[in-house]
């Protein structure tokens, strides 16, 4: 989370902040492709325990992309605020994208789906 706060600043656009996000968030995982892909799926047979945290996770993240869309929107930005469930929607979608590249490839390029994720936010998001 710590790469993703640093990625941007308060005065960049809407625009700019979904990129740079998007961003930080897939190439720190791309720093750890092995530990990563280890946790996607070790997660998965952990069974209730690992589904929890999976849900933990994307909840702390739709969370967070909520309360960006919702500070832009009081900037006078002209964006659709989202739910909590969108947010989750939108977190989870982008993170099995990013769990079947790491399945088709451990050194999968994960920056290549900044764009991808750019637009999934933005079709819901801006009115």
């Amino acid at each position: 989370m710590k790469a993703i706060l640093t990625s941007f600043s308060g005065a960049d656009s809407w625009e700019d902040k979904v990129e740079k996000i998007s961003h930080a968030y897939l190439q720190e995982i791309q720093k750890k492709t092995v530990l990563m892909r280890a946790l996607y799926i070790e997660l998965g047979a952990l069974g209730l325990e690992g589904q929890q945290l999976r849900r933990k996770i994307a909840d702390i993240f739709a969370d967070f992309l909520c309360n960006q869309v919702k500070m832009h929107i009081l900037k006078g930005d002209s964006l659709r605020e989202i739910s909590h469930d969108v947010g989750v929607i939108l977190v989870s979608g982008i993170n099995q994208l990013i769990l079947n590249r790491l399945l088709d490839d451990n050194k999968a390029r994960l920056t290549d789906l900044t764009s991808t994720a750019v637009q999934i936010i933005h079709s819901v998001s801006k009115i």
